[in-house]
């Protein structure tokens, strides 16, 4: 038997190591590669192909600055090899040596012009370097010699979509989709460039798709859930979010969005727990800050949510919608002047951000500066012309000024329609209820205030004196949070039901499926409301009542409830609804359980007369302010006392005091207090002996706790809605002899109420029991007439809508050219 024959393990022939370790390398055997290139190279050391695939190994096993060293001692034993040139240019890209990488690629291009990797890699560097203009050039370049490469239509694509031109990146994806059309990756970035553009179907379907060939990506569904979320299906954008979070947990962005979908769900603690973890993730993610200080801000804990904001613009300079936030947290907390300030800072950061503008208007309105909110509001809606809240605050703001005339304002409210109601009318759809005059009616009651607002105590009497018999009763709630007066009305009425999660035609939808037959807003133009969805005539009869100060101007709204206080005879005109006078006074009155006792005269112990009011600043004007100077300098010893939360601010109150001194009056006379917990507030009625009602906006819950704490309140008769609050509930309790036609019969009541102190003590002892036992508070008499209004209204729609016509199909309009 022959002696056995041991052959070597690896060949010594360098041909066939080179080949031996390509083909591994082709296989992925990267180990088994390095064994055989070591090998060459003890028989070789200076290769160059074994160099440069030396550095190709390394370089995929993570080994940067080795593979750095092999690729340039390959390429300065041959040169003119671009492959070898792309290698380094990777490893120093993985190194993060940008600039070095780049001249290698270049390099590469120059031995081959038409080379897709080292273009694709050389904009990608160029990018990383933030020469983005240069990248998309490179890549433009090499996709005009190589038309049919896919992975180079994909990264012009996502290089065109993060320099925001989504029209160009949409193009190029939509190319490279058509190479490749079974790619999720093209697809998620797809959706992303057409979200961006507003496309937001398809751009829902790119998403879709992505996740039905892919469905552990969560790109496509972090996508899907912002399109949801933003067309107002939080409940999907939620579960598209929470899907992403399960997949990958460790994103902040995910956390913050899914904090996003769930605050406009109505979940503010949910929201803050999602915000608080992305912030665990990434405590520098500025977002996620300002995204908390909104969830706080609207749980009312305005120190943390000033904190947050305060958070995200140190953390982001340039942040100027965080600014804008903490401008709005500021003006909670009373800081008005720093307000105005930070909303600047953000308008220095963006002039043309019409929210800061509209918010900067608010805060300029806290301070009584009424040209300059007005001002701020027609330049924000000359940026942005659907905002619909800017719109809103003028109207609000209008109301307060005194130069602003009743048929001005009537004007702006019909404005508002055409702009924004009007335009949902071709919408609406047929009604389905039942032509019955006499049946139980359903009735929907729609606020953001049901809750501690003027709103939430004009309705404490209102819902459990609805006659069930008669009514059936809905309240659609999109206030935030709750309080004991929340629970109160929840408890009044039959259905409770949360809208904050719904759109104006998904709110409108399920008016319509709950088969509401009068439906009741409470809002107007305040925050919070739903005036678009009353456009769409979701309900047969529909009314507007107790939430805000006149006209909605909509004509999709049939009745606005008042009185002939508020609405006078010959007033009907300023009202776009038809008037509907209830028999004494347009609103009834829940006071609070926790309200003191009503104190003795303190005019008797003090010695002198005092004066006050607690109204908002803004309806403080200067017509106001010389009125009272006048009271003032006739009764020399009388104080005046004024308390508001803005008062909070030294220099609001430095200016008002200023403003009295101005007309002659000592500012050691006026006392000016700002805020204090609504028990308190109530309280120091006990230290006043006469209130006095500002115009053109008067008082209207203000009046109404002035009265129950035994202050009488001298008022004005208004030109407006706004300016009546005051002299109907006056006229209700049986007190019209307090209610002046002008500035001069308001000093005689006021001097009148002054120099009889017996009277004013008598009257002070009597006006609560008296307030308790008239309409005012009296909630089954005031239903009364309220349900009377409302059965008179729906038996005229039914007269005007038999049963054989209110189910036949609309003829077709007729078409009018437009040339």
């Amino acid at each position: 038997m022959s002696a056995a024959t041991t052959e070597p393990i690896f060949s010594s022939d360098t041909a066939a190591l080179l080949a031996q370790a390509a083909h591994q390398m082709r296989g992925g055997f990267l180990t088994q590669a390095e064994d055989r290139l070591r090998a060459l190279l003890v028989l070789d050391p200076d290769h160059p192909e074994a160099l440069c695939l030396m550095g190709d190994v390394l370089l995929r096993t993570g080994r940067y600055d080795t593979a750095v060293r092999f690729f340039e001692k390959g390429i300065e034993r041959r040169s003119g090899n671009p492959e070898a040139h792309v290698g380094l240019g990777n490893a120093w890209f993985q190194l993060k040596a940008f600039g070095a990488a780049a001249i290698q690629y270049r390099r590469a291009l120059a031995l081959r012009p038409d080379f897709p990797e080292a273009g694709h890699n050389l904009a990608s560097t160029l990018h990383a370097l933030g020469r983005s203009t240069e990248a998309i050039k490179e890549l433009e370049r090499i996709l005009d010699r190589n038309p049919g490469w896919p992975v180079g239509h994909a990264t012009l694509g996502r290089l065109l979509l993060a320099a925001g031109r989504l029209a160009d990146a949409t193009r190029c994806l939509r190319r490279a989709l058509e190479l490749q059309p079974d790619s999720a990756a093209l697809l998620s970035d797809l959706a992303g460039a057409l979200k961006g553009q507003g496309e937001r179907r398809e751009a829902e379907d790119c998403a879709r798709r992505a996740i039905a060939l892919k469905p552990d990506f969560v790109e496509p569904l972090n996508t899907l859930g912002t399109l949801l979320l933003s067309s107002g299906r939080h409940e999907e954008a939620a579960a598209a979010f929470e899907r992403a979070i399960a997949i990958d947990a460790t994103r902040p962005e995910l956390h913050n969005n899914l904090g996003n979908a769930l605050k406009e769900r109505g979940d503010l603690e949910g929201a803050r727990a999602c915000y608080q973890q992305s912030l665990a993730l990434r405590p520098d993610f500025a977002p996620a800050h300002s995204n908390l200080g909104n969830a706080l801000q609207d749980l009312r804990r305005f120190d943390e949510a000033y904190t947050s904001y305060r958070r995200a613009v140190e953390i982001d300079p340039r942040f100027d919608v965080a600014w804008s936030n903490l401008g709005n947290a500021a003006r909670e907390l009373g800081r008005l002047q720093e307000a105005e300030e930070v909303y600047r800072q953000s308008l220095a950061l963006n002039p043309g951000n019409a929210e800061a503008l509209n918010n900067l208007a608010n805060v300029l309105k806290d301070d009584g500066r009424l040209e300059e909110a007005l001002a701020c509001l027609h330049r924000a809606l000359a940026l942005k012309p659907d905002f619909r809240t800017a719109y809103h605050n003028l109207l609000m703001i209008m109301q307060y000024d005194p130069t602003i005339p009743p048929g001005q304002l009537l004007e702006a409210h019909r404005e508002f329609d055409r702009r924004f109601a009007a335009p949902l009318a071709a919408l609406r759809r047929p009604h389905r209820n039942a032509p019955d005059p006499e049946r139980r009616l359903r009735l929907g009651y729609v606020s953001g205030d049901f809750g501690r607002h003027p709103v939430g105590y004009f309705m404490m009497p209102v819902f459990p004196a609805h006659d069930r018999g008669q009514v059936e009763l809905f309240a659609y709630s999109d206030r935030l949070g709750s309080d004991e007066i929340t629970d109160a009305l929840r408890a009044g009425c039959d259905h409770w039901c949360r809208i904050g999660d719904l759109d104006e035609a998904s709110f409108a939808e399920r008016v319509a499926a709950d088969g509401i037959d009068i439906l009741v807003d409470l809002s107007g133009h305040t925050p919070r409301n739903r005036l678009l969805a009353f456009a769409l005539k979701p309900a047969p009869v529909q009314v507007t009542w107790a939430g805000y100060a006149g006209t909605t101007g909509m004509s999709a709204i049939d009745g606005l409830i008042s009185d002939a206080e508020e609405t006078p005879p010959g007033a009907e005109g300023e009202n776009v609804e038809e008037t509907l006078r209830l028999p004494q006074g347009y609103v009834c009155y829940g006071p609070p359980a926790y309200a003191p006792e009503v104190g003795p005269l303190p005019a008797l112990e003090a010695g002198h007369l005092t004066f006050g009011c607690f109204n908002n600043l803004a309806k403080i004007n200067g017509p106001v302010v010389a009125l009272w100077a006048r009271l003032l300098q006739r009764l020399p010893e009388a104080r005046l006392v004024l308390k508001t939360l803005q008062l909070d601010e030294p220099r609001l109150r430095e200016r008002l005091a200023d403003r009295f001194a101005g007309q002659g009056v000592d500012p050691a006379r006026v006392s000016l207090l700002g805020r204090s917990r609504h028990p308190g507030l109530l309280a120091t009625y006990n230290q006043i002996d006469i209130a006095l009602d500002p115009f053109p906006y008067s008082g209207g819950l203000t009046t109404l706790e002035s009265l129950w704490m035994g202050v009488p309140v001298v008022t004005k008769r208004g030109d407006r809605f706004a300016g009546r609050h005051s002299s109907s509930h006056l006229t209700t309790v049986g007190l019209p002899a307090l209610v002046a036609r002008d500035a001069d019969e308001y000093l005689e009541i006021a001097c009148g109420l002054a120099g009889d102190l017996g009277r004013l003590a008598a009257l002070r002892r009597e006006l609560r029991p008296r307030i308790a036992a008239s309409p005012l508070c009296d909630g089954p008499r005031f239903v009364r007439g309220l349900e009377s209004v409302y059965r008179r209204l729906w038996r005229r729609w039914c007269a005007s809508n038999p049963p054989e016509t209110l189910f036949r199909r609309p003829s077709a309009p007729t078409s009018h050219r437009r040339d």
